[in-house]
């Protein structure tokens, strides 16, 4: 851990005289796709930029298995929100292009093609004719054309429709089984937990929590939702729980096992009850807590994963 992968290292960065990126240092392991999320400004298009040696930050590095960017470049695959493509060239032309590979393997091209659904009809056309989704679907093959061992999209879900994405998501998982470390961004913060194993959180330039996502799921309280008109029985029953106008309780658990024991507990009383079940947060609401302060991922327990400068 730490040493493989794409290794951020103390990565500062200053526009004029404000601090984009204070100090972030983590690791996006091979084989993992590692989510990095913030707020809008937060310093995510800036880190990925600085690891591309697009910029170059005021201190820090960023290592690939232990080398710079120079010297790996040929192994990064990236695909920003904004898909450059050629308008006037095809989508064939478009691909070699963009993957900067002058002879393309023609079964890994089918292979990845298939993936995205880019068929030979389509690609035949001009990228000015692409709808923008058909566009970002070309601009994700380009970079896995490349085989790239270290690969880096930026808010890749933008002008895609569901079915669309979930393309993406299949061809991402199948490169991170293939060896790939991969860095994402994006503001689908549902989307992101079913599909990435780690998270790193940005949160004005500094990096807040750096971990798995199962464990940062796990820390966040659990609710027991009771809804009943039996209101005596319950105050009786279940003191703490808290109340809507509606007649729908809630009982905040602080885990899984703590829920379904109140589960239990609840069928065995003798309140009458309309609807009894367990609800989880949603990845959407635990970022909302965290960037508002409402949660502390160091108060429930969970480790602080980051690169030792």
């Amino acid at each position: 851990m730490g040493t493989i992968g794409i290794n951020f290292k103390n990565i500062q960065h200053q526009y004029r005289t404000k601090d984009v990126l204070r100090g972030v240092s983590f690791h996006a392991d091979p084989s993992s796709i590692t989510f990095l999320a913030g707020e809008n400004g937060a310093g995510k298009t800036t880190l990925i930029k600085v690891a591309l040696g697009l910029i170059s930050p005021k201190a820090g590095n960023t290592l690939f298995d232990g080398l710079s960017v120079g010297k790996i470049r040929e192994k990064i695959g990236c695909v920003f929100d904004e898909p450059p493509v050629y308008p006037h060239e095809s989508g064939f032309d478009n691909l070699k292009f963009l993957s900067g590979i002058h002879s393309l393997d023609q079964k890994w091209s089918q292979e990845v093609c298939a993936m995205l659904n880019l068929d030979k009809g389509l690609l035949k056309h001009k990228a000015k004719a692409l709808s923008l989704g058909q566009r970002h679907r070309l601009a994700v093959a380009a970079a896995l054309l490349r085989k790239p061992k270290y690969l880096f999209l930026d808010e890749p879900s933008i002008g895609l429709d569901p079915p669309s994405w979930q393309l993406v998501q299949t061809a991402l998982k199948q490169m991170a089984d293939r060896g790939c470390a991969i860095l994402i961004t994006g503001q689908n913060y549902d989307a992101m937990e079913n599909l990435a194993d780690n998270i790193a959180i940005l949160q004005n330039g500094k990096l807040i929590f750096s971990g798995s996502i199962v464990k940062l799921v796990q820390a966040f309280p659990v609710h027991v939702r009771i809804v009943t008109d039996d209101h005596r029985e319950i105050a009786v029953q279940f003191p703490e729980a808290e109340h809507n106008s509606s007649g729908i309780y809630r009982i905040v658990c602080e885990s899984s096992e703590e829920a379904r024991a109140v589960i239990d507990q609840v069928r065995r009383s003798t309140l009458n009850f309309q609807e009894l079940s367990i609800e989880k947060a949603s990845m959407g609401k635990m970022m909302t807590d965290i960037y508002a302060g409402r949660f502390r991922p160091e108060r429930r327990g969970l480790a602080y994963e980051s690169v030792q400068n």
